[in-house]
C-alpha cells in the first residue's frame, strides 16, 4: 500500500468511494451522516485536489481509500 498525493486520474475512483459509502449508509449498512448529492461530492474531491489536499491510499495500482487533510476543522468536530 502506498500514501500519496491524489492526481486528477484518481477522480472517478474517489467518487466512486463517495458513492459506495452513501449507498451503505442509506441501506442502513452504516452509518456515516453523509447526504448524497451534498457532502462529500465530486466537486468536494476537486476542491480539495485544486488546493494540494486531497490523498489516496492505493493498494496494487487500485485507490482503495481517500482523504482531506488540512487545518480546518468544521463545527460539528467542535
Amino acid at each position: 500500500m502506498q500514501i500519496r498525493a491524489a492526481e486528477e486520474k484518481d477522480l472517478n475512483a474517489i467518487e466512486k468511494i463517495f458513492d459506495d459509502i452513501h449507498d451503505a449508509d442509506e441501506s442502513g449498512a452504516l452509518t456515516v451522516g453523509w447526504t448524497r448529492d451534498v457532502y462529500p461530492t465530486r466537486e468536494t474531491a476537486m476542491a480539495a485536489l485544486s488546493a494540494g489536499e486531497l490523498f489516496v491510499i492505493s493498494d496494487g495500482g487500485d485507490i482503495v481509500c481517500s482523504g482531506i487533510i488540512n487545518q480546518q476543522q468544521v463545527d460539528v468536530y467542535e
